[in-house]
């Protein structure tokens, strides 16, 4: 064990230039508990020069993980009133299920404002949008491959475009629309994942154009959601909030991963909710298991003066 995390977390620290270093990145909160038992066994077993090597092959997963483990054990997290719901949910639908009635109940049964609809396929449109009709406003590009988005709402679009990010074969929305008594300027995006050197590149190169829109001097609160395909232990995350100036939401309520939705347990943190502090997001959290591999984003704002 010590070996394969030791070389993993090495591994890990060339991410921002490898694209497969950077895979090895996400999995940093999983090496940092291995090196929590490793630390113990070098320590009672005195073996002080492997001790010292695991503390400081740790410190690098630490920086990133800690602040996400941090409400676990203080009481700085604001939790959202206990009978209040998500005002915006996210889905992955996953483009490759039949619609299953598991996640046809879930959107029905949410009292959600809005849903942002990741995978959003013409087999998905033809089940969701004629049942989904409490949410009547909808922007939806659905794609027969991974790619698809769509928007649903139950409050008119004050306005609503296709969000160009440089790399083409993606959808991606930018909407304004009234949520709990402010105007919010969403961006839904699903970018591509960094599964070859192509697709890693577009999806740098989608998160260049992202963070280049949002740098620009805002007009209304801004808060931004779906499927990013990097987790926050990823170098290229914590860039993205420098350069635009927004937060992550989910830190104040811990890690709350969202990938994959299996027993075996590599989950991870791909699907996110970025705003600007005027946004109000008082809570996100992870939502039940729907039968998607993904796990949903459940996002609540406190109401607006």
């Amino acid at each position: 064990m010590c070996a394969s995390v030791s070389l993993a977390s090495l591994i890990a620290l060339a991410s921002r230039w490898n694209w497969v270093a950077e895979l090895f990145s996400h999995f940093r909160l999983h090496y940092l508990l291995a090196q929590g038992v490793l630390f113990i066994v070098f320590l009672n077993t005195r073996r002080y020069l492997w001790l010292l090597a695991t503390v400081l092959l740790a410190l690098p997963n630490a920086w990133y993980v800690m602040p996400y483990l941090s409400p676990l054990v203080t009481t700085s997290a604001v939790a959202a009133p206990a009978d209040a719901g998500p005002q915006i949910v996210t889905v992955n639908l996953n483009f490759r299920l039949r619609p299953p009635a598991q996640i046809l109940d879930y959107l029905q049964q949410t009292q959600a404002e809005v849903l942002v609809l990741s995978e959003y396929t013409p087999a998905w449109a033809r089940v969701l949008e004629p049942a989904l009709s409490a949410w009547p406003h909808r922007l939806t590009r659905p794609r027969t491959d991974a790619f698809g988005l769509a928007v649903f709402s139950r409050q008119p679009f004050l306005s609503a475009q296709e969000l160009p990010l440089g790399a083409s074969g993606s959808e991606n929305l930018q909407l304004v629309l009234p949520l709990a008594g402010r105007e919010i300027e969403l961006y839904a995006v699903h970018l591509f994942p960094p599964t070859s050197p192509v697709r890693a590149a577009a999806r740098n190169e989608q998160l260049s154009s992202l963070a280049a829109l949002l740098a620009e001097a805002p007009q209304r609160p801004r808060l931004v959601t779906g499927d990013f395909n990097l987790s926050p232990f990823s170098p290229y995350f914590p860039a993205l909030l420098q350069a635009s100036g927004l937060t992550d939401a989910r830190r104040k309520e811990g890690l709350h991963i969202t990938w994959p939705a299996s027993p075996l347990p590599l989950w991870i943190a791909i699907d996110h909710c970025l705003a600007d502090p005027a946004a109000g997001v008082s809570r996100v959290k992870t939502g039940p298991d729907i039968g998607s591999d993904h796990f949903p984003l459940e996002i609540s704002l406190a109401a607006g003066s």
